[in-house]
């Protein structure tokens, strides 16, 4: 599979993160995936982040033939490395968050290159955005403006925002160091139309948004109907909300 993209113009070139994965051995047709579920759960361990590119966004792309991003054994991020938020500095220096799983809950880390297709290399060996009281996040988006990193995540508890799986605004001067903004709650699930009816979403996440003159303009979040949950929707959507100035 190939999932969660996103783009970046970088120079003449469109640049796509993307997270991939395939079965280490045959791929099981789908009469076995139905008698036996838990052959779903093999090709998760195997996530990586990978790159591709284009003159146009309609292709044709070129992927790398290796991993950007791969896990490291011992580490905090041992298991997967998934969810590629790229932030491309004026300079065209790119900062790549990514989020991977431990014991503790869902974490974040920071990878820098000094170009799209150079060298990614971690610059803290620990995770970011951590907290005591159990909250965590995932889905980050990074952009920079104003001289500083900001962050778009998704409130996996609720602890920073107040409602659960809205979605958290947070800064930072380094990249590294991350605290939530005077007002952390960026967005609801709880969505006004423009016909003046409002609807709580099950899933709102998933944030990107289209920068445009150096400041975002459109939130694009993946959104699903029903209570909640992957598996409890009949509908699902790319969703565009556009901001204030």
């Amino acid at each position: 599979m190939t999932h969660n993209p996103t783009i970046h113009k970088i120079g003449d070139k469109y640049v796509l993160y993307y997270i991939g994965s395939t079965y280490p051995g045959k791929p099981p047709d789908p009469g076995d995936l139905i008698a036996n579920p838990k052959l779903v759960d093999q090709p998760y361990g195997r996530i990586r982040i990978g790159l591709a590119t284009a003159s146009s966004v309609r292709g044709p792309w070129k992927r790398l033939d290796r991993p950007i991003l791969e896990p490291r054994p011992g580490k905090w991020d041992s298991t997967i490395v998934t969810n590629p938020a790229a932030c491309v500095l004026p300079g065209g220096e790119v900062m790549l968050a990514y989020r991977s799983n431990t014991p503790q809950g869902l974490r974040l880390g920071i990878t820098k290159a000094k170009s799209f297709d150079g060298r990614y290399q971690r610059v803290s060996d620990q995770p970011v955005f951590t907290f005591t009281d159990g909250s965590h996040v995932e889905d980050p988006y990074l952009w920079w403006e104003n001289g500083q990193f900001e962050m778009l995540a998704k409130d996996m508890s609720g602890g920073i925002t107040g409602e659960k799986h809205a979605g958290v605004h947070a800064m930072s001067r380094d990249g590294i160091n991350w605290s939530p903004a005077l007002e952390p709650k960026a967005y609801s699930r709880n969505l006004l139309w423009r016909d003046g009816k409002t609807q709580t979403l099950g899933c709102l996440e998933r944030p990107q948004l289209l920068i445009e003159g150096g400041h975002p303009t459109y939130l694009y979040c993946a959104a699903a109907d029903g209570p909640g949950g992957f598996r409890a929707a009949r509908n699902t959507w790319s969703q565009a909300i556009d901001l204030k100035p």
